[in-house]
């Protein structure tokens, strides 16, 4: 009743059972027990509710008006109770404020348990999310890293030694391992980045590793603002851009290498027709020439004709990678006869080393192509190096894997020769590493190189399967590795070129070219040395005289690139009608593509332009005999 009205919800019990039921039923703020009850004294009904889990949170208040309440307060309190009130001393009054202050304190105490159940599950989960985000910068290949703007203290990931080499705690200052040439911008654009209030930072730059070379990276940042709009916190990571910024800059500088070769494929066509008749022409005149004076005149034209036929080859070289004789190569034989010629022509105070692993394999290449990309590289070895130095080079097998291999645009898997040839010299500077092969491109001085050199190198790799690398930096040194697929087909044959200068036996040869001078030379030539020749002007012409002396022509020589009717279309028309007639094809230039399409139609044997008068004459006998 006294509680009743004073608003509190009453539920009353005759006995302990009857309580410990209600009790369950109703889980009370309070209950009120006496300690004395008929069927469960109060002790018990308290020793229950607090032995229930279920019941956590459920106050208990021990009444009596025994004459041994101290004793039973004893055992009440032992067993939990939250209040004891002796009916026998306590005023109702004073009840009411027993009981309202143990409401207040259970409310304060709810809140402070729930305070301490949230305080729990923040820690928990702020745990969570470290222990995650350690895990997320521990898997990453990125170096992570989080910057305190107000205490200027930053945090780095594990990602900096797996990057650079360098253990997170040792980085006492991140920008003196900037390149010297960005550290102005990054610094300067972090600057701004702060003071703008901008979101997003990023800037690409060069970084220093632990042992001293630069690594391309890309750098981002996130900052974390106060309510003033204040920088307070930038969060970012570090991505390693170097392999994909060289592959990026091989994949142009291939595509500058296409464009550049078609332009010059089809110069040097033009010029190997300027100078096929004048290399053919000398060896006529020398017939009629008997004075001194006169054959020197035609060394010198020839000497020069010649040269200019390899200035010739070697754009075409670059250009299209022109095929040569491919023959089983010794590469310590090669190096060795490398390390002869310099060795003699070298200045002394460069020490050369070579090193050829005992187990090399052997290549398939052309001899002569292979000396040349040697050659070009020890000679530019020894400009970088006026003051003298250490040349080393060296061969070993190297097997590339899909990873190994996608380092570079142009490698693939398999089991190479590396040759290295390095260098103490001057170095490449970093942003010119780039151009070096681009052709005419050249660091030297005026009349000291061509810039044809590693052009041409790399053309010839190229038409033998291979690539180069080549790392620099500028006052230490440049390596330069070519890479030469190695394999079974190394030990295929060669064809054996008899040097004598056959003649013809009257047979009659069909000589196709659109160019009037090519044709005049071409047919003396051949009628000097025994054969009939029928000239045309293009296939058309060709195709129409053959019809009419189809049982006399014995051989047809055309060329490739001619108006009107190709020398390809040219080849199906004249099989049309003479499914066996030998045919042999000639260009200044060699176009994959039109030349296997030549090859469909039924072509023999394929040369160069220009070409010596022995070249042509034992083309010619070997065709003519083979049929």
């Amino acid at each position: 009743m006294i509680l009743s009205r004073e608003g509190y919800e009453v539920i009353p019990a005759t006995g302990g059972r009857e309580a410990l039921r209600l009790i369950r039923e109703h889980r009370p703020r309070l209950a009120m027990l006496d300690v004395v009850m008929p069927d469960m004294d109060g002790t018990e009904v308290l020793r229950q509710v607090r032995a229930d889990p279920d019941l956590e949170g459920v106050g208990i208040m021990l009444l009596s008006a025994h004459k041994n309440a101290p004793d039973e307060l004893i055992l009440g309190l032992d067993r939990g109770a939250d209040d004891y009130i002796d009916r026998a001393v306590t005023s109702n009054r004073e009840l009411l404020a027993r009981v309202r202050a143990h409401l207040r304190q259970q409310e304060l105490a709810a809140k402070v348990a729930a305070s301490e159940r949230h305080l729990r599950k923040s820690r928990e989960a702020l745990a969570e999310s470290e222990e995650r985000f350690r895990l997320l910068a521990s898997a990453t290949n990125d170096a992570i890293w989080d910057w305190d703007l107000t205490h200027d203290t930053v945090w780095r990931s594990e990602g900096f030694e797996k990057l650079f080499g360098y253990a997170p705690d040792a980085i006492a200052n991140w920008s003196e391992r900037i390149h010297p040439e960005d550290v102005d911008r990054v610094m300067s654009s972090v600057k701004k980045a702060i003071d703008e209030e901008s979101t997003v930072w990023t800037a690409e730059y060069r970084y220093r590793h632990v042992d001293g070379t630069y690594a391309w990276v890309l750098d981002r940042g996130q900052s974390i603002r106060d309510s003033s709009g204040r920088a307070v916190r930038m969060i970012g990571g570090i991505s390693d851009l170097t392999e994909r910024r060289r592959a990026e800059q091989q994949f142009l500088r291939s595509q500058r290498m296409e464009s550049i070769g078609t332009l010059a494929g089809g110069i040097a066509h033009d010029l190997n027709n300027v100078l096929a008749p004048i290399m053919l022409s000398i060896d006529l005149l020398r017939e009629s020439v008997h004075d001194d004076d006169g054959k020197e005149t035609l060394d010198l034209i020839a000497a020069s004709a010649k040269r200019g036929a390899s200035m010739v080859k070697q754009v075409l070289s670059f250009a299209r990678g022109l095929d040569g004789e491919k023959r089983p190569a010794d590469v310590a034989a090669l190096v060795h006869d490398l390390e002869e010629i310099i060795r003699d022509t070298f200045p002394k105070d460069i020490t050369i080393e070579t090193a050829v692993a005992p187990d090399v394999s052997l290549i398939l290449a052309d001899h002569t192509q292979l000396h040349q990309v040697l050659l070009n590289l020890t000679l530019n070895s020894r400009d970088a190096m006026p003051d003298g130095g250490i040349l080393q080079i060296r061969a070993t097998n190297e097997t590339l894997d899909e990873k190994a291999a996608g380092a570079d645009i142009e490698a693939r898997p398999g089991a190479y020769v590396a040759i290295e040839v390095r260098d103490s010299g001057s170095g490449i500077p970093t942003e010119l590493i780039g151009r070096v092969c681009e052709p005419f491109f050249t660091t030297k001085q005026v009349g000291k190189g061509t810039g044809l050199g590693l052009s041409t190198s790399l053309a010839i790799l190229r038409g033998h399967g291979g690539f180069m690398r080549i790392d620099s930096e500028p006052g230490v040194g440049t390596n330069v590795c070519i890479f030469i697929p190695a394999g079974p087909q190394a030990f295929l044959g060669a064809v054996d070129n008899d040097p004598s200068l056959p003649r013809g036996k009257g047979e009659v040869v069909l000589v196709v070219d659109d160019d009037p001078s090519i044709r005049r030379i071409l047919q003396r030539t051949l009628e000097r040395f025994g054969y009939t020749v029928i000239a045309a002007a293009d296939g058309a012409e060709a195709v129409s005289i053959y019809a009419q002396r189809r049982d006399e022509v014995a051989l047809v020589i055309t060329d490739m690139m001619m108006p009107v009717m190709d020398g390809a279309e040219t080849m199906h028309e004249l099989r049309r009608v003479s499914p066996l007639l030998p045919i042999i094809a000639m260009s200044g230039m060699t176009p994959d593509g039109m030349l296997a399409e030549a090859t469909d139609a039924g072509l023999q044997r394929f040369i160069s332009k220009p070409f010596a008068t022995e070249q042509l004459l034992q083309v010619v006998r070997e065709v003519i005999d083979s049929h």
